[in-house]
C-alpha cells in the first residue's frame, strides 16, 4: 500500500533530521555471512557534536532473514530501534543475532 510506504519514508526522514549520526557520522560496512542482509555502522564522535553509534540492518528480500553480528565492540550495549523506539535485548559475549521480517530495516542505536 502506497500510504504505508509513504508513512515509513516520512518517519525515516524525521529520524534522520533528529539524529545527527545519520547524516554526519562515519560510515563502515559490516561483513555478515547472510548476503540477503545489508549491514553498516554509523558513528559520531564528540568532535562531530554527537557521541552515538548506530547499526543499520536491512533485509533485502521478501522472506524473513537472520543475521549474526560479531562485533566485539558492541558487547554490553542495549540496542534501541530509532525508527520504532523498540528496545532489543542487550548484546552479550557471543555476538548478536537479529531476525528481520521481509524488507524490514532497523536503525539500532547502541546505548552502553
Amino acid at each position: 500500500d502506497s500510504g504505508a510506504v509513504f508513512s515509513v519514508m516520512r518517519n525515516q526522514s524525521r529520524v534522520s533530521k533528529e539524529s545527527p549520526v545519520v547524516g554526519r557520522g562515519s560510515f563502515r560496512m559490516l561483513e555478515v555471512e547472510n548476503e540477503s542482509v545489508f549491514v553498516c555502522e554509523r558513528c559520531c564522535t564528540a568532535e562531530q557534536d554527537c557521541e552515538v553509534l548506530v547499526v543499520v540492518a536491512a533485509n533485502l528480500t521478501d522472506s524473513e532473514q537472520v543475521v549474526q553480528l560479531e562485533e566485539t565492540a558492541y558487547r554490553g550495549a542495549t540496542p534501541c530501534d530509532l525508527l520504532t523506539n523498540k528496545q532489543f535485548p542487550s548484546v552479550d559475549h557471543g555476538g548478536y543475532r537479529l531476525t528481520l521480517e521481509p524488507y524490514q530495516c532497523v536503525w539500532l542505536k547502541l546505548e552502553f
